[in-house]
């Protein structure tokens, strides 16, 4: 639900500040209702966006800088990917795949923002070392899904000896 508060177009004069501490409340209960308690039971967590995102949207895309790390170092605690699929896909191709009239609130930010993301998605991937896979985006989905299973696959072998 806060996730769709923050996306609602209607929602133009929510400050940057407004947007990432809702997004890093949002994450924190997502955390201790979801994602730790399967972790304690040993199971494993397959999330779409997570910190990553905040860092790149509001730390770099909204220029609210460090304190996006710090703010959600809170949120999450020690709960941190071992692994990130990233798929990279030019800010022009996203913004054009959009259907018009329906984007959200972060969508229309408008093509600089949205380069600004890009770059600091590129800047994260080699800052990540090889926590982060970055992949084509623009690739069809099937072999998106390929490539990600085959990463998966030699990753958990390198890590757990499967």
């Amino acid at each position: 639900k806060i996730r769709e508060l923050v996306l609602d177009r209607e929602n133009h004069e929510m400050s940057h500040l407004t947007e990432m501490l809702l997004y890093a409340a949002s994450r924190a209960q997502h955390v201790d209702e979801v994602i730790r308690p399967r972790l304690e039971n040993g199971e494993t967590v397959i999330s779409d966006r997570f910190v990553d995102s905040s860092i790149v949207y509001q730390g770099f895309g909204r220029k609210l800088g460090e304190q996006v790390r710090v703010v959600n170092g809170f949120a999450i605690g020690d709960c941190v990917p071992d692994v990130t699929f990233l798929l990279l896909i030019r800010p022009e191709m996203s913004l054009m795949r959009m259907e018009k009239g329906k984007e959200d609130r972060i969508e229309i930010a408008g093509l600089d923002y949205h380069r600004q993301v890009y770059e600091a998605y590129l800047m994260l991937e080699k800052e990540a070392g090889d926590r982060i896979h970055a992949m084509d985006g623009s690739l069809p989905r099937e072999s998106l899904h390929e490539i990600v299973r085959n990463r998966m696959i030699q990753w958990m072998g390198d890590h757990y000896g499967v």
